[in-house]
Parts: structure tokens; sequence; C-alpha cells
């Protein structure tokens, strides 16, 4: 076998950084695929009761786009509270992720719904804590109470609008598999 085409990794290291990073691959190697689209920027637009259960409505800051996710009772209280600007007498855990981040001298930056996974969305929490930034994985529902509770930005992944994302008159007219969503209903405890 020649190896004429094998170079260390260090080698093509040097190269690519000498070229600015505009090495030609060799004949008969994909490319790398396309950059990946920024996400969107979406605000809560209410929390529901359906007939499949809560649902938070996402709804992008630009456009008309839902996106609505089901989630458990104890999540939909604390983001329900959070829009509203309320407390609840006793922490709740999501408080208490708050209390921890910000006593460890941390800040949320943003959060991002980064995927659909079998009819599951995941999200993901960035935090800062002094020049180190870390993405902890989490579930979408915790990862908007804890930016409404830090007053940080949420964001969804495009692919992710363009595969549930909703427009108003759909989602009015045939609600989101199968279970009708109000957008009339205030968001209220």
């Amino acid at each position: 076998m020649r190896n004429s085409r094998l170079f260390p990794a260090s080698v093509l290291f040097s190269l690519v950084c000498a070229t600015g990073g505009g090495l030609a691959l060799p004949r008969g190697r994909a490319a790398a695929p396309p950059p990946t689209p920024p996400p969107v920027r979406v605000e809560v637009a209410t929390v529901v009761p359906s007939a499949a259960g809560m649902v938070v409505l996402l709804k992008t800051v630009e456009g008309e786009t839902y996106l609505p996710i089901w989630v458990g009772e104890a999540e939909a209280l604390a983001i329900q509270l959070r829009l509203a600007h309320q407390e609840y007498p006793r922490p709740l855990t999501h408080d208490l992720l708050q209390t921890i981040i910000r006593t460890l001298r941390g800040q949320v930056v943003r959060v991002t719904v980064v995927d659909l996974r079998n009819e599951t969305f995941i999200g993901r929490v960035d935090l800062r804590v002094g020049r180190r930034e870390h993405h902890l994985d989490a579930r979408s529902s915790d990862s908007i109470a804890i930016a409404l509770g830090a007053n940080a930005p949420i964001f969804v992944a495009r692919h992710v609008l363009d595969q549930a994302g909703l427009d108003r008159q759909t989602l009015e007219r045939d609600g989101y598999q199968g279970a009708p969503v109000p957008l009339d209903v205030q968001h209220t405890l």
C-alpha cells in the first residue's frame, strides 16, 4: 500500500493553518457540509392546557411561526410563575438551580432547543462561569424555565422550526398532533 497521500496530523494541521484553512481536499473526498444556519430567537407566547396536557407555545420574535412543546405540570407551573413575575412560597427546582448558578458566579448566556428526536425536544443551557462557557444538555421545558428566571434569550434551531413549527392559522385550526391549542387563553395560574 502506498502512503503517498498520508501525512502526519501535525503536518496537515500546519498546512491548514498556513493556508488559512484553504487546503484543497484530495480528489474523491467529500467537502465539508454547508454551515448550519443560526438558531432563531423565540419568546414564550403562552402556556396553555390542551387535550394532551400542558403546552408551552414558543413564537419566533420575527415572524409568525409557533412551536408547541408539551411539558409536565411542574415545568408548566415554573414557566407560568416566571411569566407572571411571581414566586412560589418555597423555592422550586428551577429556583434552586438559579440560586446555585448565581452563587457560583455563573450566568445563563442563552438556552436553545437544539433538536427534535423521537417526538422529544432536546434543550441546551449555555452557561458562562468566569471566562469559560459550558453547554449543558437539558430538557427543553427546564431550559425555558431557567432562561425566563435568568432573563436569558431563548433560541430554536432552524431545522427544529422547519420540522415542527406551525403558522398561526394551522395551529388554531388543527392544533398539534391532534391536540387543539387555544391561542386565546391567557397564561394564568
